[in-house]
């Protein structure tokens, strides 16, 4: 269940992502409580598995400040919540399909001379994208 949630508010970041290219602060937030909530849920409050479920998030936040922001960190916050929300490794594997699928696009765009090397492309299209691929391939009840 809490697989599907994050699911469905990836897809209203998506729309935002594609349509306006920002992230709004109110969704975000929305989904930051919606995960702490489900990380309360499904571990309580002792459990360190809160502290693994940020790592994939804060490691794009860091990446985004590292890149003076070129990276948003509209997305860190959204695996951050997608971390809280299914556990750690559900937000790496969701960060790392998500960033391959971006490069083999990114690799496309290039090929076909649509884009350049910095073409700015939405990212939380491909978390989502990410995150179906990985619900199919475990299962919309697990985590």
């Amino acid at each position: 269940m809490a697989a599907a949630i994050h699911f469905s508010l990836l897809m209203i970041h998506t729309a935002y992502d594609l349509d306006r290219k920002r992230l709004p602060r109110t969704w975000l937030a929305f989904h930051l409580g919606t995960g702490l909530w489900l990380a309360f849920l499904r571990c309580g409050l002792t459990s360190l598995s809160w502290v693994t479920a940020l790592i994939p998030g804060l490691f794009v936040m860091a990446a985004g400040l590292l890149t003076r922001g070129s990276i948003g960190t509209g997305d860190g916050w959204i695996l951050m919540a997608g971390g809280l929300a299914c556990g750690g490794i559900a937000a790496a594997e969701e960060l790392m399909l998500a960033l391959l699928l971006c490069a083999g696009f990114s690799l496309i765009l290039l090929a076909a001379g649509k884009a350049t090397r910095k073409t700015r492309l939405p990212f939380a299209p491909f978390l989502a994208l990410a995150e179906l691929v990985r619900l199919a391939l475990h299962g919309w009840g697990v985590g």
